[in-house]
């Protein structure tokens, strides 16, 4: 399995980004981790990164945040330019048990739904689903 190269953890909570980020690191499966707040920071960062950049290949994407939600970040993801977004796999990673937001997230093309926290063998059924 090769090596990712760039996950995006979008949550509002710091810790969650802290522990899910050294997790990551410690499986050593990314090239590079960026943690962003809410759902406008990820957009932003998806319209302003350029060509030469690293591909994002996984977002863990957590449902409910201030400023863009989970489900307002999948609607404006949508609306970017097909090349960005064509082969990242999003995940969301939520402590939400609400059987209607998992059928909304995936009406919305969310392909994954994790319960928080995330875990080693969490990550690593997705990697060998998505990218073995």
């Amino acid at each position: 399995m090769s090596q990712l190269k760039r996950i995006l953890l979008i949550d509002d909570d710091f810790v969650t980004n802290f522990i899910n980020e050294n997790l990551i690191n410690e499986m050593g499966i990314a090239e590079e981790i960026i943690c962003l707040k809410n759902g406008k920071e990820a957009i932003d960062f998806f319209r302003n990164r350029d060509a030469e950049q690293l591909p994002i290949d996984l977002v863990f994407l957590d449902l409910n945040m201030p400023v863009m939600d989970g489900f307002q970040f999948m609607e404006a993801y949508h609306q970017l330019d097909e090349k960005s977004n064509s082969k990242v796999i999003v995940a969301m990673l939520t402590s939400s048990t609400i059987e209607k937001e998992k059928e909304i997230a995936d009406k919305l093309g969310v392909q994954e739904h994790l319960n928080k926290p995330l875990t080693r063998e969490k990550i690593n059924q997705l990697l060998l689903k998505y990218y073995s």
